[in-house]
């Protein structure tokens, strides 16, 4: 599984509201690229980064990612996915929490998208996915391209899954492939908050709920 960590993140001192930012390791932003990764006209994409828990850092708040190239106008929406298996690979996903759809912007660094409520992953080392999902327009010229932060060495950390002429479906990360692009991640990283200990407790019972749900719906 590839290592993640935190920007400027200790486990010295961890108190209810610190938050850090997760970062695929070995990763560095290079600025904005006229690439990336895309659908196909009237076909609907994932992207997602495989992480795993670090410290006390253990409920998402938020996602800032980067758009490698916007053509046109064209909207997103964030996801958080937990990792029942553990193993990395998002077969089994089970989406846990979603953003409200959001316009991607062009131009920009970094764009930040919030999550509703803050979502509990579980405890240090637990694997978990983060990521966005779009339907490309069947208009001309309009293209939605996922942003990649500088070559890995030996990581595979990004996932990718494509629906052909149809809108994605998030709920459903069966058969998504390893974005192998030059050893590249997405730029998609979440903001891991220390929550308050009653707070953990609720957020653990709702999360497990959740996924009990989406197994009996499957």
């Amino acid at each position: 599984m590839p290592a993640t960590h935190l920007q400027g993140a200790t486990l010295a001192g961890q108190a209810a509201g610190d938050s850090m930012v997760y970062v695929i390791e070995r990763s560095d932003l290079i600025g904005p690229a006229a690439s990336g990764v895309s659908a196909i006209a009237g076909s609907g994409m994932v992207c997602v980064n495989n992480f795993n828990i670090f410290g006390q850092y253990s409920t998402i708040t938020d996602v800032t990612l980067q758009w490698g190239l916007i053509l046109g106008t064209t909207q997103f929406t964030a996801g958080i996915w937990s990792d029942p298996n553990q193993d990395g690979i998002p077969d089994d996903a089970v989406l846990l929490a979603t953003s409200a759809l959001a316009p991607a912007i062009a131009g920009s660094y970094l764009q930040q998208v919030h999550f509703a409520s803050p979502q509990y992953i579980g405890l240090e080392g637990t694997s978990f996915f983060v990521g966005v999902y779009w339907r490309e327009s069947s208009q001309p010229g309009v293209d939605l391209f996922m942003g990649k932060d500088r070559p890995l060495l030996n990581a595979w950390p990004s996932w990718s899954k494509k629906w052909t002429n149809m809108p994605p479906d998030p709920s459903n990360l069966n058969g998504a492939h390893r974005y192998d692009g030059t050893h590249r991640a997405f730029v998609i990283r979440p903001t891991g908050v220390v929550p308050e200990p009653a707070s953990a407790l609720l957020f653990a019972m709702a999360t497990l709920a959740l996924t009990i749900q989406s197994r009996r719906r499957r």
